[in-house]
């Protein structure tokens, strides 16, 4: 019996590492996605997200709560403004977004006058104060990811991505 579960543990974690191997593959081939669509919109484009930190640097980050954590994947600048967005590699009908992550994107976007844009798996995007206004807020469970509560947007309220930079009002752009 004990080997059973032992084999059984060992297989969940194999899943389990593959899984999250499979969604941070997916996620990192969509922030270049991102990066490119943004540079053919004449945007330059650094990278700038808790991606750029060490290891260690990420744990202290999440061990204490660190609203760093949830900086957005990338920076995009043109002659006329800088925005820092957010690549959320996502599928399905909704668009996801963890609601500490939302926040301390408001905080960030208040404190460097600088707008949040959502870029999802589809390409469209969505402003900080769009997915404000129009999500549902969920208490997230561990059978449906990492626990912790989360926002759903329906893809209907998605849209085209140089649209959404075009039409930044001011309230957005601090």
């Amino acid at each position: 019996m004990r080997l059973v579960a032992h084999k059984q543990q060992a297989q969940a974690e194999r899943t389990t590492l593959s899984t999250f191997e499979h969604r941070l593959d997916a996620a990192l081939q969509h922030e270049d996605a991102v990066a490119l669509a943004l540079e053919r919109l004449g945007y330059t484009v650094t990278h700038f997200g808790q991606g750029q930190l060490s290891e260690a640097a990420r744990e202290v980050l999440k061990a204490h709560d660190n609203p760093i954590r949830w900086m957005p994947d990338l920076l995009a600048v043109n002659l006329r403004h800088a925005v820092m967005v957010d690549a959320k590699f996502t599928a399905g009908r909704n668009y996801a977004i963890q609601t500490k992550a939302h926040e301390a994107h408001y905080s960030m976007a208040i404190a460097l006058g600088t707008p949040v844009v959502y870029v999802w798996g589809d390409m469209h995007a969505n402003t900080w104060y769009q997915v404000d206004q129009y999500a549902d807020q969920y208490l997230g469970t561990p059978a449906n990811g990492s626990g912790t509560p989360f926002k759903l947007l329906r893809t209907a309220y998605g849209q085209a991505l140089d649209l959404v930079l075009h039409n930044l009002t001011p309230k957005e752009q601090t």
